[in-house]
């Protein structure tokens, strides 16, 4: 038998609130019960992991990565090669059969992609005299 799982957040007045990616689904299962019916409820820690927002991701791709391309020499459309080149460079490998493999960025936290990119920041200034402007110093780049 297949058991739902559903993700909810506690509020500031101790109530939850399904998330809304869940909603739905929520809705559709508890419709699929008659009245009265008797349900268990399992009430635990969840860890979802903070995932970097859209606005992180936009930022890095529109700016970053494009700062780095110009400070190396590399076309816009190599955007992907700047990219790989800067996980190889700064993210923790983890080797399979003695080869480096960068982490995916996909995988980092909210907090470790901001980390991984002020690191690239700090170093595209210290070792190519180049500038990445901080966020709020720039317009959203969609």
């Amino acid at each position: 038998m297949h058991i739902p799982k559903f993700i909810a957040k506690i509020d500031d007045h101790h109530q939850y609130v399904v998330l809304q990616k869940y909603q739905k689904s929520f809705q559709q299962w508890l419709q699929g019960f008659k009245p009265g019916t008797f349900v268990s409820v399992v009430v635990k820690r969840d860890s979802v992991k903070k995932i970097r927002s859209l606005k992180a991701n936009n930022y890095y791709w529109g700016v970053v990565v494009p700062y780095c391309c110009d400070a190396f020499g590399y076309e816009p459309h190599e955007k992907d090669m700047v990219h790989e080149a800067l996980k190889m460079k700064f993210l923790s490998h983890e080797h399979v059969i003695g080869l480096p493999i960068p982490k995916s960025t996909a995988s980092l936290k909210s907090d470790e992609f901001w980390d991984y990119i002020e690191t690239i920041r700090r170093w595209a200034s210290s070792t190519f005299n180049v500038y990445i402007p901080d966020p709020n110093e720039i317009d959203d780049v969609n």
